[in-house]
Order: C-alpha cells, then sequence, then structure tokens
C-alpha cells in the first residue's frame, strides 16, 4: 500500500468484517466478500488460505525447535501454550494485513503492542551444544550471537518460521505473506 492508497479496512462494507477477523484467520465467505469489492485480491486470499491450513502445524514444529534450545517450560508459566498461541496470532493478523495491503496497520495493530510484552520478560539463554550441528544454518548462527540474549529466542521463532512457511506454502504464496512475516521478525527483535 502507498501513502496514496487508502486501506481497504476501512472501506464501509468490510471495515466490519476485518475488525471481526482480527486474531484469526479470515472464514471462506468472509474472503468471497472481499473479493467482491476487490477481485484483484484473489491471489493474496488464495495464500490466505493456504496459510490457514497449514499454520497451526508448521508453528508447532518451530516452537518445538525453539523448546528444545531454550528452556522456556522452565522459567516461564504455561509458555507450552502461550508462544504457538502468541505465534498464531503474528500468522493471522499478518494474513489480515496482507490482505488489506497494509503493513502499516499491522506494525501499529499487533507487533509494537507485542514487541513491549515481549521486552518486559528474560528470555533464557540458548542450551549449551544445541547450535553446532551437522547441518547448522550459519546465516541464523552469526545472528544470534550477535543478539542479546533477551531476543535470541524471538529472532530464532520468527527466523524458522519464515523459513517453514516458504518450504511449506511455496515461494509463490510465500512472496506474498513473506514482507509480512519479515516485519514480525524485524521488529519483535528491534531494541526497545
Amino acid at each position: 500500500m502507498n501513502d496514496t492508497q487508502t486501506s481497504i479496512r476501512v472501506h464501509p462494507r468490510l471495515s466490519g468484517l476485518f475488525k471481526d477477523a482480527e486474531s484469526r484467520h479470515f472464514k471462506d465467505e468472509e474472503l468471497e466478500t472481499i473479493l467482491m469489492e476487490r477481485p484483484d485480491l484473489k491471489p493474496l486470499a488464495e495464500t490466505s488460505q493456504i496459510i490457514r491450513g497449514k499454520d497451526v502445524a508448521i508453528i508447532s514444529r518451530v516452537v518445538k525447535e525453539v523448546f528444545s534450545q531454550y528452556e522456556y517450560d522452565k522459567n516461564h508459566d504455561f509458555a507450552s501454550a502461550k508462544c504457538p498461541r502468541d505465534v498464531r496470532y503474528v500468522v493471522t493478523y499478518a494474513c489480515s494485513a496482507m490482505m488489506a495491503e497494509d503493513l502499516k496497520w499491522f506494525d501499529d495493530k499487533l507487533l509494537t503492542w507485542l514487541k513491549t510484552i515481549l521486552q518486559a520478560f528474560e528470555f533464557p539463554a540458548r542450551k549449551q551444544g544445541t547450535g553446532n550441528t551437522l547441518f547448522n544454518d550459519q546465516i541464523l548462527e552469526d545472528k544470534l550471537k550477535a543478539l542479546p540474549q533477551k531476543t535470541q529466542s524471538i529472532y530464532h521463532c520468527y527466523y524458522r518460521l519464515r523459513q517453514e512457511m516458504q518450504k511449506e506454502i511455496g515461494d509463490v504464496h510465500y512472496s506474498r505473506i513473506e514482507p509480512y512475516l519479515t516485519a514480525s521478525l524485524n521488529v519483535l527483535t528491534e531494541e526497545y
């Protein structure tokens, strides 16, 4: 969305629909309503549907990996329930922002708020010896070394979320959601 466009999320016939769908994926009938007003968004609606069908499994794999390397359960109450929930919020809000082509709304509505909450916690250090595996990702390893401990696991999670999302939904669909997932990675780990 450029500065001269008005977000479709404020469209008179769609604003209520966007509001009702906050924190969850759009239903098929809601996507159809959006497409009646904006048929040009059909590719984004298809991407949204594909993500809706795969995000729980993707998030589960990513969170399992992160929890295997950072001792969240020993440091935070209900971490195994809260972390997947929060990552799923990010994915669903990212899909909504993608449908509205409104990255600024995504940042204002969710990312800045979530960053503030995350910054209030002390996150566990990575377990010794978990980063030097045969198939390690040197880009990830170098970035983690450069980050303060409090943001390492957050970065790890959203970095891997992007990778797993691309692998599962394919390059074409991933190219549509990528700016929103990258914004998540960047905003949630930036200094406050």
